[in-house]
């Protein structure tokens, strides 16, 4: 699978529209998930943000859209989230309340 983003600047956008639009979502996504890849924390952003199969392929440097189908719907089953589309279900994460900090000794 490929690793990196084919432009930089692309990914960097990518990331500042999540960080503005869903500022918790990286943070509720990888304390649900801690095993997901970066490959995959980025497949799950873009799904986010409503890219179609094509957008996908093209800034993940994949084949084609058949590899984002078998991409996503490994995700899905990796997330558990096999009974609703994956957008939904990211979507939910995103508007989750963060983790709460509990104090120490207290």
């Amino acid at each position: 699978m490929p690793t990196a983003f084919n432009n930089l600047e692309q990914w960097m956008k990518v990331e500042s529209i999540v960080s503005t639009t869903a500022p918790n979502f990286i943070g509720n996504l990888t304390g649900r998930h801690s095993n997901l890849t970066e490959w995959e924390i980025k497949i799950c952003m873009l799904t986010l943000l409503k890219r179609d199969a094509g957008e996908i392929a093209e800034l993940m440097g994949m084949k084609d859209t058949h590899a984002v189908h078998a991409a996503t719907s490994r995700l899905r089953e990796k997330l558990g989230s096999e009974e609703e589309p994956l957008v939904v279900y990211l979507l939910k994460i995103a508007n989750a309340k963060p983790p709460s900090k509990t104090a120490v000794g207290g």
